[in-house]
């Protein structure tokens, strides 16, 4: 998929081919990269080899879509929808539109708009004109619903004012399921006392959302590195099935000051999905900078960094329990050169190593 158009390709043993829509061994694609340890491998898959792979494939369909796509597309077989049954791609554009698309026809079968987008915050350019569904969703089969989090403007094109709203959509037909939506709230005690809140003007939501033991989480990360005084790492949570707020939440930059007002920490991962254990228990992320580029700005930035791994976990890998609580982080030794250099370990994501199978 690319500005706006997803293409279907087919293929024997990829995505579909002759009568059957379905890939063969591949399963329903309810979350980012397959499954929660984020492996993106289709262990289903046994007969595709480099051999046998097919002549014919290429593209089967095209559907014009009404902004771009940075979400991963999401598969479910055998919905029913509308008295028909159909294999459904769900597909998240930036001006915040569900789609259900056909596997084989590439049809719109179910279409939602959420919400005017917002326009590009503070002209970060990483992103194209408009932010609304910037993350992938995830699909929970029992619950027949999708969840996802849309970055809706109730304000004006000249004047935004940014909001962002955790939904759970019914598959077959898009529908609000009970609860839905909430607006994203969260506050967090810095290192003085003071109370630091959630501003989403400030945070952007971009890493797949992740379900993990009855609960939805989300990461959330800067603009462009901008407002930096005001944009920090956040990891919420919130109950599936009644969309709640879990008690606790994760800031990773929690300290009162730094010397030049220059915070972040953020969950950003590009877009990678926050890692949970097969076993339910555990989850994991990765964090971005902290302190400003001292090679870009010596002259104000200090060659020391505000790394503690307690109140500041800046370049790490994190490690919490399902109520979000601290079990662990992995920084390497160099945090101040990442940092220094603005390459950060946080720019990619987690990703868990499945048991071997005896």
């Amino acid at each position: 998929m690319t500005n706006g158009t997803w293409f279907i390709f087919n293929g024997s043993g990829l995505t579909q081919v002759g009568g059957d829509p379905r890939p063969r061994g591949s399963p329903t694609v309810t979350t980012y990269h397959y499954d929660t340890l984020r492996t993106g491998w289709n262990n289903n898959e046994v007969a595709l080899t480099a051999t046998n792979f097919p002549s014919n494939f290429g593209i089967l369909q095209t559907v014009t879509l009404d902004d771009q796509v940075d979400a991963q597309p999401l598969v479910v077989p055998a919905q029913t929808i509308a008295g028909g049954t159909h294999d459904v791609v769900y597909v998240a554009t930036e001006s915040n539109t569900i789609y259900g698309i056909d596997a084989s026809s590439g049809a719109v079968l179910l279409q939602r708009n959420l919400g005017a987008p917002v326009p590009a915050p503070f002209g970060c350019n990483n992103n194209g004109q408009y932010l609304g569904i910037n993350s992938t969703p995830v699909i929970d089969l029992s619950r027949n619903a999708l969840y996802v989090i849309a970055y809706v403007n109730l304000g004006s094109a000249s004047n935004p004012n940014p909001s962002y709203q955790l939904r759970a959509l019914g598959l077959n037909n898009l529908a609000e399921m009970p609860g839905s939506p909430v607006t994203v709230v969260a506050s967090h005690q810095l290192t003085d006392g003071s109370t630091f809140t959630f501003n989403a003007t400030y945070q952007r939501q971009r890493p797949a959302l992740l379900e993990l033991n009855g609960n939805i989480y989300a990461g959330f990360g800067s603009f462009c590195d901008f407002h930096t005084s005001n944009s920090r790492g956040w990891l919420l949570g919130w109950n599936a099935t009644t969309l709640a707020p879990l008690p606790a939440n994760v800031l990773v930059d929690s300290q009162a000051t730094s010397p030049t007002r220059f915070f972040l920490s953020s969950v950003w991962m590009s877009g990678y999905g926050i890692a949970g254990t097969g076993t339910g228990t555990e989850l994991y992320f990765s964090t971005g900078n902290s302190d400003c580029n001292f090679y870009l700005t010596p002259e104000v930035c200090p060659a020391t960094t505000t790394y503690n791994g307690t109140t500041n976990i800046q370049e790490s890998v994190v490690r919490l329990n399902t109520q979000l609580g601290l079990l662990g982080t992995f920084t390497p030794t160099n945090v101040a050169d990442l940092d220094a250099g603005d390459v950060d370990l946080g720019s990619g994501g987690v990703l868990l190593l499945p048991r071997r199978r005896r």
